[in-house]
């Protein structure tokens, strides 16, 4: 089997810059040479990658009768009753169903 290598570019290039967005955000310093790699250049913009996640979620309550679902599962969970749950056979798919069925 071939070694595979990554490839994160030249460490060098700027460890200044780098060292200061590992420091900041407490991150290992390869960790910051992928930012670094990426294009965020300072430790604002690397906090603001990092950080985009939160910014991208909607707020489930706006799909219809989700309040509904919400206190039907509530009640099955109160009257210790059997739950299905489904999902997508593809990575998020089966992560997402794992981590839901673990939590109820």
């Amino acid at each position: 089997m071939a070694r595979k290598k990554w490839n994160i570019g030249n460490r060098n290039e700027a460890k200044e810059a780098v060292a200061e967005i590992s420091r900041a955000l407490n991150l290992e310093y390869v960790t910051a040479c992928l930012l670094y790699g990426r294009g965020y250049r300072t430790v604002e913009e690397a906090k603001a990658f990092l950080n985009l996640e939160t910014e991208l979620f909607y707020d489930p309550f706006l799909m219809k009768d989700v309040g509904v679902a919400c206190e039907r599962v509530a009640e099955a969970l109160e009257k210790k009753e059997r739950i299905i749950v489904y999902g997508d056979y593809d990575v998020d798919g089966v992560t997402s169903v794992s981590m839901l069925s673990l939590y109820l």
